[in-house]
């Protein structure tokens, strides 16, 4: 079976199938109409190449949007994306060690962990994300 449905089961004499007759015949139909044929999707495909032309869009689309911004908007894009990655990244470890960590030092060390990881990916990450990124930028635009 290549996983679509293409016949009806038998209809089930316990089903009453009064009201969606009532639906075709106030649809101009007598009521008997036969029914469409269920089709099931079929997301797995064997090659996966519509899986493939999909992500290939999607990645055109990202670019392309990247490319029609600004150098300082650009910038800032990979600024936020910084900071996001990294605070992720100190609140994961935070949520491993938590349990371990003593009270006051939860208290205290959270906010602290959250300003330090902000800060690192402000200004250490995001230079570093921008040399390598030098190619991909638009030229700076002289005020």
């Amino acid at each position: 079976m290549d996983g679509f449905v293409t016949e009806q089961p038998e209809a089930d004499s316990s089903f009453d199938r009064s009201a969606e007759r009532q639906l075709e015949v106030g649809r101009g139909g007598d009521g008997n109409a036969p029914r469409p044929p269920l089709v099931g999707l079929n997301f797995i495909d064997d090659d996966g190449e519509s899986h493939r032309r999909l992500s290939k869009k999607i990645w055109q689309v990202l670019i392309c949007r990247f490319q029609s911004l600004s150098r300082l908007e650009q910038e800032a894009l990979l600024v936020r994306a910084s900071q996001i990655s990294l605070v992720t990244v100190g609140i994961l470890i935070c949520c491993f060690f938590y349990p371990y960590i003593p009270l006051i030092a939860r208290i205290l060390g959270l906010p602290i962990l959250l300003v330090a990881s902000w800060t690192c990916a402000t200004y250490v990450l995001f230079p570093i994300v921008a040399a390598h990124a030098e190619d991909h930028l638009n030229k700076a635009v002289p005020d």
